[in-house]
């Protein structure tokens, strides 16, 4: 059985199933946007009107021509167009068509069960070659990785881009299992045997059975609700069969036998100390990504070399978390990037613009901050929010001596302190030989607007006052919880 194939530039088009590799290298590109390549390339060189090419990609869906115009904003990407080399042409007023020389050969259908249920994305994964090197360098060497961190901070795109580098190394491909709907232990097994095409099966030994002699790689994102089930799960299937590797992802490590933890900290943006302009700013990936997703959603979208150090402030601010720049740049193109550098208080609300389709975890930083918010217990709930009182590091004494009183003890606080850093919502690090710990900003501003009562607030900002006047050597002031907010 053959396909038609279509060859331009380095580019072959597979029609059947749908694929677009680049000398010879399969390419990441989602299903809707390889139909409209396709039906575009088959066209040649006709123009293809909006309406035919959203009737055709979207049989049963309304979509608006925005949506559309992204879908081709990313193609153009993947194929690197430049101002000398067009593939996709817009026709004012008609639709598009497809410009570049095409030859038509007839080739083999391609045998794609290893890749099993891999996703594409539409759009690139940006900055993250070192992170997929070094995952992909200890799964090759271990059978069980978790990458830990916070919401959006682009776990699952990470996983999916090493599951794709590794599935031709597994003679069964590469599995993934979205765990992110279950709640109830029972579920995972359901979830994992319709993720392996096999009939209902809800005792984890049968489904061990099943797939007792894959050779596989196993996805299993978003454990953190479950995340006992997914360690329980994951020993299991690691000591009785002998040919499955397993990947996750999660906002905390699973604690499991074997496990080797990855934390995916935020993308890097220009240091406060550098002197920037727009060409040199887009070196660093957090701008990098702002502005191609800016691009993306308004063609008009120019970064100039005033708004560059704006920019790079906004993105610090946001730590590099992906999700939160993401939906900055869907919002810059009716608030602007003056708008954004606005106190992070104000912009919180305008972070809001996801894509439709997007989870409902993601709609929103909110929205992200809110799902881990609600894993946690109720006395790391309100730690979380005494803890928000500090605008930048603190050390496990300092968390005592504010956070801590007659309803939550010295340990409580250590204890919790400790759950809220596994949990990704609080990052350790080394001072001068000296553990510190912070808040993420996004999550210390979301925190801060959990306090039950104000006169709550002041009274944890009060402590926090005194303490740092107290290591500071200086006198206690009077009023001092009228000296600050946030």
């Amino acid at each position: 059985m053959r396909s038609d194939e279509f060859l331009f530039g380095a580019f072959r088009l597979v029609a059947a199933p749908p694929q677009l590799m680049e000398n010879g290298v399969p390419l990441h590109v989602g299903s809707r946007a390889l139909a409209i390549l396709l039906l575009l390339v088959e066209r040649a060189p006709q123009t293809v009107s909006h309406d035919e090419i959203l009737a055709h990609v979207w049989p049963d869906t309304f979509i608006d021509q925005i949506n559309l115009r992204v879908h081709l904003n990313g193609l153009r990407k993947v194929l690197r167009e430049r101002s000398d080399t067009r593939y996709i042409v817009n026709v004012r007023g008609q639709g598009y068509r497809f410009a570049a020389p095409i030859t038509r050969t007839q080739g083999p259908v391609a045998d794609h069960t290893m890749r099993w249920n891999l996703p594409h994305w539409l759009t690139r994964l940006v900055g993250r070659a070192a992170e997929v090197k070094a995952i992909t360098a200890a799964l090759s060497a271990r059978r069980f990785v978790t990458i830990v961190g916070p919401g959006g901070v682009g776990k699952t795109s990470v996983a999916l881009e090493v599951a794709r580098n590794l599935a031709a190394a597994y003679k069964d491909g590469a599995c993934m299992v979205d765990l992110t709907n279950i709640s109830e232990p029972a579920m995972v097994s359901i979830a994992m045997s319709a993720a392996f095409q096999l009939p209902q099966i809800t005792d984890l030994n049968d489904l061990q059975r099943h797939l007792h002699d894959r050779h596989v790689l196993l996805v299993l994102d978003n454990c953190e609700q479950i995340v006992e089930a997914a360690a329980s799960l994951t020993e299991n299937f690691l000591r009785y069969s002998a040919n499955i590797t397993v990947l996750v992802t999660s906002r905390e490590p699973l604690r499991a036998e074997g496990e080797w933890v990855f934390r995916l900290s935020g993308l890097e943006a220009p240091p406060p100390t550098e002197n920037i302009d727009a060409a040199n700013a887009r070196a660093f990936p957090a701008i990098e990504l702002f502005v191609e997703r800016a691009e993306s959603g308004s063609e008009a979208f120019t970064l100039t070399d005033a708004e560059a150090p704006l920019l790079a402030e906004v993105c610090r601010r946001l730590d590099g978390i992906p999700l939160a720049i993401e939906l900055a740049a869907a919002s810059v193109g009716w608030i602007g990037i003056t708008g954004l550098a606005a106190p992070l208080g104000e912009a919180f609300a305008l972070l809001s613009r996801s894509r439709r389709t997007a989870p409902s975890r993601h709609k929103t930083l909110r929205a992200t901050l809110d799902w881990s918010f609600n894993l946690l217990s109720r006395s790391e709930q309100i730690l979380l929010t005494r803890l928000s009182v500090f605008h930048s590091h603190f050390t496990r004494e300092a968390a005592v001596a504010v956070a801590a009183c007659s309803t939550m003890s010295t340990f409580h606080v250590l204890n919790g302190l400790t759950e809220l850093t596994a949990k990704s919502l609080a990052v350790a690090s080394l001072h001068e030989s000296t553990v510190v710990f912070r808040l993420l900003e996004t999550t210390r501003m979301y925190a801060a607007g959990k306090f039950m009562e104000k006169v709550e607030q002041d009274e944890f900002l009060r402590r926090h006052t005194e303490y740092s006047l107290q290591m500071n050597n200086v006198d206690r002031l009077p009023h001092i919880s009228n000296l600050l907010r946030i």
